[in-house]
């Protein structure tokens, strides 16, 4: 398209070079170029040259002469004329050198005809007074922005051509009132009317208003039947069809432009689109033949790229719906061929970082999520600068980083959630902007978000329990975030699944509340209800878990979905091989089935519905052995015997787990660990010590360590929630010791100990074991639980009067745990009540010493306050509001 731009633009660089009337052989000439009769043209110029010379009009003849045989593309008979003017008459006749600019112009055209860019290109800026600077950015170094920068204050027509034509390749909508305001300008001049109205309709396609477009290709066809741009006009046209949903139509027409030996580019070109189209059509193997055929007509090009990058997305999607082993050889091979196209330069780089991310994207789908990362940072590894890299090289980065977030996030350990929740911020600090500016530029930042806040959210979390409530928060607002940029994107249902799972996690009084949210999404009836399947995957996972903690089993139950009621009532299986037309795979659910039978299992128990409990364990055992709740399934079938009394079963059962466990440890080594402790148990409390001792040395042989037997204790231990238990806490604490007296399961125990011990107004024995935990050798272990800590230690300095040791206390907590990394806004208004009211029975307490008494009033005062204006929208002061203005209003009137 762009070199037959520069054709028809050579017929505009010079207009009339003879104001008098040559002889009739010239006029003859001049009219037949005229009337765009090229062939004659060049025969009565070409007649003219050898007497032009005596004439003095040498020169001038033979560019004419040139311009007949541009327009005839006879390119190297053009350049040998040019160049003899540039080298011959210029030097030799000074009144010919007003020339040399248009004959470097003219010469750089006929350069990039021939496909010498290195030739046209040093021409063209040569001749940057009639605009060749900018062309040369148009044609060769398609830089659209430098090429507008370049053109802007020319004032040539064809300069003004290749502006309006620079703006329409930028596709940026702001500029479609230049580019008609231009066009109108330009369309008084009859020698740029055909490209005039080609580029009218141009404008249309790329404001992607295709229903115009159409029409317009149409009238163009119909006004210039023999023009030389009807095969490009054609290709639009089918383009605008493809781009309108008529698929077939599509088709039709592109047929037409298929043969490489009349246009080799357009040809590639339109297979790529009927490929494209036969995609829609979901006809994969006519999709397959037409890419095929698109990279046979124009290999090491960009078509070559997309078609091969297009073959990848179908090989891998059938991969990923039908679990095909050929499938995913041919996608990974069209991944690897990818960074093998030979494309020059920039382009080159932004090929291989494309190479490298699909070919992440196969190993992820295997859950390789190691190897996909090596691929995925190869990308990431250098930001791009976002002033200078193109968007599709943005779009290519922001992918990469979205799908390596999503890997950490899938390797489901603290390091790997921190890393993704950190790994953005770079990027998002030197690319301001909220999206690419390409399509689906919005959901891909959108996703990257997602990701994000999915890391944050689950670094909160310290062994199930919520440790960090900033960072939680955090993830929240990113989550809002999307829901506020983004509110079309697919993400944002996802989002209000995720948001609706924070209600969940408020605990009692909250259920209903997320019931109602998880309803609206799932509820057909629902003005809000959603058909995006993921979303609806989620949700019913989330209905499920509120109707758990609710203690409503039955409905828990029912909503944690198995294989069937997904494929019944969400039409998706979570089996590859198991997908259809009518059932399609899906990867959420896919990842949550084994989780979801748990559950489901789990409240089966609750329902004392045992054997039901046993058979869905065993199932998950059986048809999901690599997952991570195998594992789990696996204990609850060695507890389950061991309950029973069926103790060989149980032995059996373990037995089976170590044979697992040499194939996949990840899943079976804590499994087998927790079978050989239950055991170990199971002989101790049965007084068979030799027994129970042979398991203990299995598991220091075998495993190397007795921590399995430490967190069955740990799990025994965190189950004595009530102060009659505590003695039976203290047992299991230093049965836990006895096995290693610096265990990482000795903490949270000890500082549950504490909480029963303040329960029943034991503080002494309370504040000895906080003081322990304070003092506990390994920070890491304690450095989630210090904010709790130290402040139930300030507390019982408060319970026992202690005011000063108290204030001490409360006071060193608000400068390391109210801001921060490791900010604690759920328990600072609880700080500030109790470091008031110590300070408030300090006043009270003090005879005699006016001036003190205020004191202790006014820092009470102000502690109170903090409350009132920081804390305002907490729960504390909701439930206490009374209380804080009561104490607010005591110390005034005590200080006045």
């Amino acid at each position: 398209m762009k070199k037959l731009v520069a054709f028809l633009a050579i017929l505009v660089v010079v207009g009339g070079l003879f104001a008098d009337k040559f002889m009739d052989d010239y006029e003859a000439a001049e009219r037949l170029l005229t009337q765009k009769n090229y062939e004659q043209a060049y025969r009565f110029y070409n007649g003219l040259i050898r007497e032009s010379a005596s004439r003095g009009f040498a020169a001038e003849i033979k560019y004419r002469t040139t311009q007949c045989a541009y327009n005839l593309g006879r390119f190297e008979v053009a350049i040998s004329l040019l160049e003899k003017i540039l080298n011959e008459d210029i030097p030799a006749d000074a009144r010919y050198a007003y020339l040399e600019p248009q004959v470097k112009f003219s010469l750089g055209l006929c350069y990039f005809q021939i496909g010498e860019d290195q030739r046209a290109q040093r021409y063209l800026d040569e001749a940057a007074e009639l605009g060749g600077m900018g062309i040369a950015d148009y044609l060769i170094r398609m830089d659209y922005k430098t090429a507008y920068d370049h053109l802007k204050d020319k004032e040539y027509p064809v300069d003004k051509l290749f502006l309006a034509r620079s703006l329409i390749n930028s596709r940026d909508p702001e500029f479609s009132s230049d580019i008609r305001f231009i066009l109108t300008q330009l369309s008084e001049d009859v020698a740029l009317e055909e490209l005039v109205d080609f580029s009218r309709a141009e404008m249309q396609f790329f404001d992607q208003d295709y229903a115009t477009s159409k029409h317009v290709f149409r009238d163009f066809m119909t006004k210039y039947p023999q023009t030389a741009l009807r095969p490009y006009a054609e290709y639009y046209l089918a383009c605008s069809y493809f781009h309108d949903g008529e698929h077939r139509y599509a088709i039709d027409l592109l047929g037409k432009l298929t043969d490489p030996n009349t246009n080799r580019v357009l040809a590639a070109h339109a297979f790529f689109i009927r490929g494209e189209a036969y995609k829609e059509l979901e006809l994969p193997d006519s999709a397959i033949s037409s890419f095929e055929n698109a990279r046979i007509v124009a290999p090491n090009s960009m078509v070559d790229f997309y078609t091969t990058y297009r073959l990848y997305e179908i090989y891998r999607e059938e991969y990923k719906e039908k679990g095909d082993e050929v499938a995913l050889s041919m996608a990974k091979r069209e991944a690897k061929r990818m960074g093998e196209i030979a494309l020059r330069g920039r382009e080159m780089r932004h090929m291989e970082n494309l190479s490298r991310y699909v070919r992440g994207n196969i190993e992820f789908d295997q859950n390789q999520y190691t190897e996909a990362l090596n691929y995925y940072r190869e990308v990431t590894i250098n930001a791009p600068s976002p002033d200078y890299a193109t968007e599709e090289e943005l779009l290519v980065y922001e992918a990469a980083m979205t799908m390596e977030l999503l890997a950490l996030n899938r390797q489901d350990n603290r390091e790997s959630y921190n890393a993704a929740m950190t790994m953005p911020y770079t990027y998002f600090t030197i690319f301001k902007r909220d999206s690419v500016a390409l399509d689906y530029g919005g959901d891909l930042r959108a996703y990257l978000l997602y990701n994000q806040a999915d890391a944050t959210y689950y670094s909160s979390y310290v062994r199930g329990e919520i440790r960090n409530t900033k960072r939680r928060e955090q993830a929240r607002e990113k989550y809002q975030e999307i829901l506020d940029k983004y509110p079309d994107s697919y993400m944002s249902t996802l989002v209000k699944v995720a948001l609706a799972w924070y209600k969940l996690e408020a605990g009692e009084g909250y259920y209903d509340a997320a019931l109602a949210e998880f309803d609206a999404l799932t509820n057909r009836d629902s003005p809000t209800a959603t058909t995006k399947t993921d979303a609806l995957v989620l949700a019913a996972y989330g209905q499920a878990l509120a109707y758990f903690y609710k203690g409503d089993f039955g409905n828990a139950g029912a909503w944690f979905l198995n294989e069937e009621e997904y494929r019944n009532g969400l039409r998706v299986t979570v089996n590859r091989e198991d997908a259809s037309e009518h059932v399609r795979y899906n990867e959420i659910a896919d990842s949550l089935i084994d989780r979801s039978l748990y559950w489901r299992a789990t409240c089966f128990e609750a329902l004392n519905a045992y054997g039901d409990a046993l058979d869905i364990y065993q199932h998950i055992a059986d048809a999901y052995p690599d997952r991570e709740k195998a594992g789990d399934a696996w204990r609850k079938i060695i507890e389950f015997n061991l309950r029973g009394g069926r103790v060989d079963d149980a032995v059996s059962a373990t037995e089976e787990v170590k044979s697992r466990m040499t194939v996949n440890p990840r899943v079976y080594k804590e499994t087998y660990g927790y079978g050989l402790a239950s055991l170990f148990d199971h002989y101790q409390r049965a007084g068979d010590e030799a027994t129970a001792e042979v398991y203990a040395k299995k598991l220091v042989s075998e495993l190397g360590t007795t921590e399995p037997i430490e967190g069955l204790y740990y799990r025994q231990a965190m189950e004595d929630t009530s102060v009659a238990n505590i003695g039976d806490l203290r047992v299991r604490i230093e049965m836990i010791r006895a096995r290693n007296p610096r265990s990482t399961y000795l903490p949270d125990p000890l500082f549950l100990l504490s909480l029963l011990l303040i329960e029943d107004e034991s503080f002494d024995e309370a504040k000895e074991v906080l003081v322990e935990l304070k003092n506990w050798p390994d920070i890491s272990a304690t450095r989630d639980r210090m904010p709790d800590i130290s402040y139930q230690l300030a507390r019982v300095h408060f319970q026992t009067e202690k005011y000063e040791d108290a204030i001490t206390g409360f006071e060193s907590w608000t400068r390391y745990y109210e801001r921060g990394e490791t900010a604690r806004t759920d328990l600072a208004p609880f700080v500030y009540y109790f470091l008031g009211l110590s300070y408030f029975n300090l006043g009270e307490g003090v005879e005699g010493k006016p001036q003190v008494r205020i004191d202790h009033y006014r820092r009470a005062l102000k502690s109170f306050e903090v409350i009132k204006e920081s804390y305002s929208d907490s729960d504390f002061y909701t439930d206490n509001a009374e209380t804080v203005d009561r104490f607010i209003s005591q110390c005034k009137r005590n200080i006045h």
